[in-house]
């Protein structure tokens, strides 16, 4: 899974009122680009109907439980986030004929590798609500190799965002390159390209739509084991109540090792100063 991430310009206004993004909108925190100076984060669930693992090639329904992930905004030019997850499960409803990895049981069960990322502002357009930002991340090797559904490798991820507003709507587009570590071979990667559109339209004080688009792409015609191209398409909704929110999303995977259909929920948290 990877996202769109980025700081944008100020919070859209409307009328005499101002509404407060999502924190973490649908878990790939697109809403960082909204937000003051302070400290939040959000823990969910999520589900994906006929996921492929990027090791094993066993593909069946996975289930993700305690998602993380925490947001840290010292000033308006930074923005520091760590994410990950303590649980995911996968029942292996196909197998590959000679999987990659050999495995005994119908299941499968890991934690998941975590990320560091670090954005900074690069320009911000003022009235106009025009902003670029450059995003620097990391994912660390947390995963078990030997179960095959993390690629336990250290990658590294480049790009820049531009975000704006159009009346009451966010948009936010961004590209970018990831270099991914080839978990199987030595002293080899896959250089991909990396995309993401993201949408963000309040409908009231307290409620907004959101929908994204985002992954990487290899233009390789040999790839490596577990650096295949993956993006997701997310359409759902958020509810502000003071400092907590709640976020319920579906998604449709837009490659076939990204899954089919599934869904999650989140509760999010945000502290300004």
């Amino acid at each position: 899974m990877l996202w769109c991430l980025g700081l944008a310009p100020a919070p859209v206004r409307c009328g005499s009122g101002e509404y407060r993004p999502p924190v973490a909108f649908f878990a790939t925190p697109q809403s960082a680009n909204f937000l003051s100076t302070g400290l939040g984060g959000y823990v969910g669930v999520g589900y994906t109907h006929a996921w492929q693992t990027p090791l094993s090639g066993h593909e069946g329904d996975r289930w993700q439980l305690g998602s993380l992930g925490l947001f840290y905004r010292p000033t308006r030019w930074l923005l520091l986030l760590v994410r990950g997850g303590l649980y995911q499960r996968l029942g292996a409803a196909k197998r590959q004929a000679a999987p990659r990895i050999l495995l005994s049981g119908d299941s499968l069960h890991d934690v998941e590798d975590f990320e560091v990322h670090a954005v900074v502002l690069l320009w911000s357009g003022g009235a106009g609500r025009r902003a670029l930002s450059f995003r620097l991340g990391m994912r660390l090797p947390n995963t078990n190799q030997h179960q095959g559904m993390g690629t336990n490798t250290s990658d590294l991820f480049f790009s820049l965002h531009w975000g704006m507003a159009v009346g009451r709507v966010q948009l936010i587009l961004d590209g970018g390159v990831g270099i991914l570590t080839a978990p199987l071979e030595t002293n080899s990667q896959n250089d991909v390209a990396l995309y993401g559109a993201a949408v963000l339209w309040p409908v009231g004080r307290d409620v907004w739509l959101g929908a994204e688009v985002n992954g990487f792409f290899t233009t390789r015609h040999v790839i490596p084991a577990g650096t295949e191209s993956r993006g997701v398409a997310r359409l759902g909704g958020h509810w502000q109540r003071g400092a907590a929110g709640l976020e319920v999303y579906g998604q449709i995977g837009l490659t076939r090792r990204s899954g089919k259909l599934g869904g999650g929920l989140l509760l999010t948290w945000w502290l300004p100063w």
